[in-house]
């Protein structure tokens, strides 16, 4: 009997002691998925669990809070709008449609754009387009820049001493560089060569990520498709593996 109370005090000190991994792992977080738009900021529609709709605030300053995305990753922006007779219930007119990534833990960011040209404030809103980006710590990681150009016109950027161009739809991740607020400048190839259009210092604090925007100018009244960029650039800390 001795015998055996030592071999059980054995065995629970061997359970107790087992490592972390040999335990069961708590699950991967959900796939989310985070709004940003380059056309003017609304507040939309979208179908939540049980179809129940879901307000979204999509503004172009800062990415929206994450939600879950649905298991088939498909998403549908709508607008209410007043029905032609007052008696009848509002239409819903799609705003959008895409699909997001339904794999546990990825993060990902639909980008609202205009169906054609550069985004205009004065048009009335219609339909958009999205641009789905994968947005989790692998793709882009804390202490790093991503530029994304959706402009029409190639764009050379410089930010500290790192020189490159961007080519229209064109993508570049880049390490912020360790100099205090480095100089980014962005400029445009134009009749007399390249031209600089957007001169700036740039930040960033500690364990946050950068992200900038190129788009084409919006039209004037005398100018369809003016000379120059517009850059939207956004700071947020990356999600860790779990969820946080």
């Amino acid at each position: 009997m001795f015998m055996q109370r030592i071999l059980l005090c054995l065995l629970l000190t061997l359970v107790s002691n087992a490592p972390a991994s040999a335990q069961t792992a708590p699950p991967p977080p959900p796939p989310v998925f985070r709004l940003f738009t380059l056309v003017p900021a609304e507040r939309l529609l979208m179908d939540g669990p049980k179809g129940r709709p879901v307000v979204v605030s999509v503004g172009s300053n800062r990415f929206s809070p994450e939600y879950v995305a649905p298991t088939d990753g498909r998403l549908t922006f709508y607008r209410l709008v007043p029905a032609a007779e007052p008696d009848q219930p509002a239409v819903r007119v799609i705003v959008c449609e895409t699909k997001v990534s339904t794999v546990p833990g990825a993060e990902s960011l639909v980008v609202f754009l205009p169906l054609t040209g550069a985004p205009d404030p004065a048009a009335p809103p219609g339909p958009v387009r999205a641009e789905v980006l994968s947005i989790d710590a692998k793709a882009h990681p804390a202490g790093h820049v991503r530029a994304f150009n959706l402009a029409s016109r190639p764009v050379a950027m410089k930010l500290g001493e790192q020189l490159f161009q961007l080519a229209p739809n064109g993508a570049k991740l880049l390490p912020f560089p360790g100099e205090n607020q480095p100089w980014l400048s962005v400029a445009l190839f134009g009749d007399d060569g390249w031209k600089r259009v957007i001169g700036s210092p740039s930040h960033l604090r500690e364990g946050y990520r950068l992200t900038l925007f190129f788009a084409d100018l919006p039209p004037t009244a005398t100018d369809a498709k003016p000379f120059g960029v517009t850059m939207f650039k956004v700071a947020d800390r990356p999600r860790t593996t779990d969820g946080e």
